[in-house]
């Protein structure tokens, strides 16, 4: 009957021990190195396994690896006498470390890797500050929504990240999108970032292929108020104005831009606009595809001009990779170069930065200046529901996060509306 039995070396030790697998059947052994180490007064010869007490910290870890090592040789060996096959040490250790290779290679991508260390979340123990404890609620909170936003970003690309993905690429790309789309604040970023960098520190401990990027200081948290940019409406009324009759492929672009701009829109969204959900001069969508709420906006009087234009059809639809780098091109034709604060990406030699900075207004142009402008523009003008019912926004904090008026623009709204009230009764006075 084959036997499993793990051993550590150096008993005396005060530094970390290697264990090892010795797996004996028909009057032989194999031994295979675990990859687990524990300090050798952590170590339950008797049972086995990693003693429960707090300083174990990989305690849940380690034993429910050894728990699997020890349950996949047994099973591996007898299959292989199921199959009359000769049992031998090179066979043996083939199948296990192929087993072991398909699993890491799964536990490699980013949210399959989250998804297990959230379930042994509430047994797990940290060091922090010197001392050791259990991970808080706050902290595993934190890691749901590492989690969901992770999820998304791989859904927005169809793909699914690995650690081995953490490059300068993927930094800017994934804080590039926690800011624009999901209108979180440098602080949250922050928080998603460190919590990104931890788990790849996990996952290299537990012999996972990580991208080294994600271990230096570029692979960093960004920090103070994050800024973005808006079109007011006077900017809008001179992109509609302008004339590009000289130039078809701006012509369309500015089109499809001022739509975005009138909507309130994503990309995503208007590229799924046809003749059917024209109805009655309203646009009627059924879910928006990023967060599935059905949404009715009337036709601006600019979206109606151009749906005439193109015979009750939008303008032909871009990639929005070419969209973003278009309406960049079109603003700039409109002459937009007025400095401006915002954020963007620069080529250093290290790579691409989000960069924070003063630019031409045109530099600062995306896709997702729309909604930007579309919230924006309205606020203050319309009760805040009826704003998050176009723009899709769940919760008016999350609505508030993402319009862009300064303490200048709130200043000049209440000059407005004190000009207003006071006009009439100077005119009375007169």
């Amino acid at each position: 009957m084959p036997t499993s039995q793990f051993i550590i070396r150096g008993t005396g030790s005060a530094k970390p021990q290697s264990i090892t697998l010795i797996f004996r059947y028909e009057n032989t052994h194999l031994k295979y190195a675990t990859g687990f180490k524990v300090l050798p007064h952590l170590w339950n010869d008797q049972r086995q396994e990693v003693r429960n007490k707090a300083e174990a910290l990989d305690r849940v870890l380690i034993n429910n690896g050894l728990s699997s090592l020890r349950t996949r040789i047994q099973t591996i060996y007898h299959e292989l006498v199921a199959d009359q096959k000769v049992v031998t040490n090179y066979r043996l250790r083939e199948k296990l470390n192929s087993e072991i290779l398909e699993d890491q290679q799964s536990q490699s991508f980013i949210q399959d890797y989250l998804i297990q260390f959230l379930s042994k979340a509430p047994t797990k123990s940290i060091r922090k500050n010197g001392s050791i404890g259990p991970l808080k609620e706050r902290t595993i909170k934190q890691y749901r929504t590492t989690l969901s936003k992770i999820k998304a970003f791989d859904a927005m690309n169809k793909c699914k990240s690995k650690f081995g993905d953490l490059d300068e690429s993927f930094h800017s790309d994934f804080i590039n999108y926690l800011k624009e789309d999901e209108s979180l604040s440098a602080e949250t970023i922050g928080t998603v970032i460190k919590n990104i960098k931890s788990l790849a520190k996990a996952a290299l401990r537990e012999s996972i292929e990580v991208n080294e990027f994600v271990l230096t200081p570029d692979f960093f948290r960004p920090t103070g108020n994050s800024v973005f940019t808006f079109l007011n409406e006077k900017e809008i009324q001179n992109i509609f104005d302008f004339d590009l009759s000289d130039n078809l492929r701006l012509d369309r672009v500015r089109d499809l831009f001022i739509v975005g701009l009138c909507t309130g829109q994503r990309i995503s969204d208007l590229s799924r606009i046809t003749m059917d959900n024209i109805v009655d001069g309203f646009i009627e969508i059924e879910a928006q595809l990023k967060t599935g709420t059905a949404v009715i906006i009337p036709i601006h009087p600019m979206v109606q001009h151009i749906l005439d234009k193109y015979d009750n059809n939008l303008p032909p639809m871009i990639s929005p990779q070419k969209f973003n780098q278009y309406s960049k091109e079109l603003c700039k034709v409109v002459g937009l170069h007025e400095p401006t604060k915002g954020t963007k990406r620069i080529l250093t030699k290290k790579g691409q930065r989000i960069t924070t900075g003063i630019f031409p207004k045109h530099e600062l142009v995306s896709s997702h200046i729309c909604r930007r402008s579309f919230a924006t523009n309205h606020y203050g003008h319309l009760p805040t529901p009826v704003i998050m019912s176009i723009t899709g926004h769940k919760t008016e904090r999350a609505f508030l996060t993402y319009i862009k008026k300064t303490p200048k623009h709130h200043a000049i709204d209440l000059k407005k509306y004190w000009d207003n009230k006071y006009r009439s009764k100077r005119e009375v006075v007169a």
